[in-house]
């Protein structure tokens, strides 16, 4: 008895740590957001949802901000001398023209489940302006703490919960944490949904999942592709995958049309050359070369920022690759997890590349638990799915 008590402490009193710092860290990254730009048109689309008219919804946000945010930093998200040339531009016009405020609206209106939850905290009587600061940080602290879950099946709870502490505090990880967007709540749902399908062999449940976080970014459809062939190559639920791709087909063309989104090509243009256009009648006039020069020039820069972290995934992703290939098992689950965690990283790149370190955050961290449990097990497994559990502890 005494035995199963002392077991029970050390699993509970590990996680509780992990929870205790995560919770802390949460509360501190409350009070320290980036304040990012596109917590205006979120935050507008929500008031919209709730029944307020564009006009409205507009003054509304933008008097919320100015009285939340020091004065310098509104000064920079709307003045049109506080940064470059095109992006000045058009948010200084945006701040004052509901209008041509509204012209962006359909690249943020294709990801309708962040404004509705930021809707739904805004009904609940959350501040407007700390709603999405709320979902920042708990999309953080739900990923920090499904990482520790994830581990801590293959090695004593004390070790996991340091690892997992260790991990929270990268650059990528705490960036997502305190941006007004949907990266870390996007970034939660993927891993759930890798975990139960990959780790606990609950496919279903976990392609679902991945299904539904198209919902959240578009870009994430990726996932359910990849994941999604994978299991279907492996013949393991395949009318289920069939049905959800039939499924995300259809809520694809009906998100994408009912928003009015323009497509990838004006997105690109607006991203990379001239936020200054006029969206609802441009039309791209960029050539092939003009992609490729712009694709080497964001890859130049994303292997030099260490923020962005190109170069410590493609470090970490081969350190897992080559532990698991010496093992000699080419057959290993883990081994598969971080092959189609590069071939995600480069679908993402090619789809849009910016902002590395929110984009490819997933990857990231699916290469890094696939590294963690090359160290873990350095041997081949007998198992196909799970890892061996508590009796290999180190």
């Amino acid at each position: 008895m005494i035995s199963s008590f002392a077991q029970r402490r050390n699993k509970v009193a590990p996680f509780f740590t992990v929870l205790i710092i995560m919770t802390s860290l949460f509360f501190y990254k409350l009070d320290h957001p980036q304040n990012d730009w596109d917590m205006f048109p979120y935050m507008t689309i929500a008031l919209m949802d709730s029944g307020e008219s564009l006009e409205v919804a507009h003054h509304h946000v933008y008097e919320a901000v100015r009285a939340r945010v020091p004065p310098a930093v509104f000064h920079e998200l709307t003045d049109k001398f506080s940064i470059d040339k095109s992006d000045r531009i058009y948010r200084a016009q945006a701040a004052l023209d509901p209008a041509k405020f509204a012209e962006t609206l359909p690249f943020y209106a294709v990801k309708p489940v962040y404004p509705a939850l930021i809707a739904g905290l805004y009904e609940a009587g959350v501040d407007l302006v700390i709603a999405p600061r709320i979902l920042a940080g708990l999309g953080y602290l739900l990923s920090c703490l499904l990482i520790y879950i994830w581990i801590q099946k293959w090695m004593a709870p004390a070790i996991a919960a340091c690892l997992a502490i260790i991990l929270s505090l990268i650059s990528q990880l705490t960036a997502v944490s305190t941006l007004t967007t949907p990266d870390s709540i996007s970034l939660f749902v993927i891993l759930l949904g890798v975990y139960l399908s990959f780790e606990r062999r609950y496919v279903v449940t976990g392609m679902i999942i991945l299904m539904l976080s198209f919902l959240i970014r578009p870009e994430d459809i990726m996932y359910f592709v990849v994941f999604g062939t994978y299991f279907f190559i492996n013949r393991e639920k395949r009318s289920v995958i069939a049905v959800l791709a039939l499924i995300l087909v259809g809520l694809y063309v009906l998100i994408m049309r009912s928003k009015g989104y323009y497509g990838w090509r004006t997105h690109f243009y607006f991203t990379f050359i001239d936020r200054s256009i006029s969206l609802p009648t441009f039309v791209s006039p960029l050539k092939f070369r003009d992609y490729i020069r712009i694709y080497r020039q964001q890859i130049a820069i994303a292997i030099a920022e260490p923020v962005e972290g190109l170069a410590i995934f493609v470090l970490v992703a081969f350190g897992a690759v080559a532990m698991k290939i010496r093992a000699g098992n080419l057959r290993d689950p883990y081994l598969h997890l971080v092959s189609l965690a590069c071939i995600l990283a480069i679908g993402r790149i090619l789809v849009m590349p910016e902002s590395f370190y929110r984009g490819l955050l997933p990857c990231y961290l699916m290469a890094t638990i696939a590294l963690i449990h090359a160290c873990v097990y350095p041997r081949p497994l007998e198992c196909s799915g799970r890892a061996n559990p508590t009796s290999n502890y180190i």
